[in-house]
């Protein structure tokens, strides 16, 4: 009787064992899979998130800040090639768009921006001839040559505002300097004329591209 009780309780208690371990085991196997769907939860907005980024990184550039203008020299060599940049990408758009209305405001960047660089070409030959300053310009808008045709208005007018709006901060910062009469007459209009143009964008924006 007492062998058979011994036997009754080894059996217990290998049963408690077992069930312990089975409980040990489960409660593992439920961390590693809460860990599991966790890491998958994160990695998946995370990945739309990259995808995004990089949606965004083709249609707005990388430059979205502005130099800080310090002299009616830098204004001058600055605003060249960020003119040019305006002008070379407001060309793409002049021969690929089918919008009558976008067509029409890229050839009048081009003209009025190319007029505009000469005017400082000219300046730098009058006023800073022996001039060793070199341009940091970052270039600002995308690759429109990449895009389909299809994609190449948005893209333009996306990254036009933001190109329109460093170059408001560029005058507005050398106009603080009180440079010459003629840069400061161009600093002003450079802020009314782009000014306008970027309300027109927007409105492009929304009633033909929403």
């Amino acid at each position: 009787h007492l062998q058979h009780n011994v036997f009754k309780t080894n059996i217990a208690h290998n049963s408690m064992q077992v069930k312990k371990s089975s409980l040990t085991i489960s409660i593992f196997v439920l961390i590693f899979l809460f860990i599991l769907l966790a890491r998958m939860n994160a990695v998946i907005p995370a990945q739309k998130i990259a995808q995004q980024n990089n949606t965004q990184k083709t249609i707005m550039p990388e430059h979205m800040n502005y130099m800080m203008i310090t002299s009616e020299e830098q204004f001058i060599f600055e605003m060249i090639p960020h003119h040019q940049e305006a002008v070379d990408a407001a060309k793409i758009i002049t021969a690929s768009t089918n919008n009558s209305a976008l067509k029409s405001l890229a050839q009048r960047m081009v003209r009025a921006q190319a007029e505009e660089i000469l005017l400082m070409e000219g300046w730098k030959k009058q006023w800073y001839a022996q001039s060793k300053y070199a341009p940091t310009y970052l270039k600002m808008m995308p690759p429109l040559q990449e895009f389909t045709d299809a994609q190449k208005d948005q893209a333009f007018l996306q990254s036009m505002i933001a190109h329109h709006q460093v170059a408001i901060r560029m005058a507005q910062q050398v106009l603080a300097l009180h440079p010459l009469s003629e840069v400061a007459a161009f600093a002003q209009q450079i802020i009314a004329v782009q000014n306008g143009e970027i309300s027109m964008i927007q409105s492009l924006l929304k009633n033909e591209y929403s």
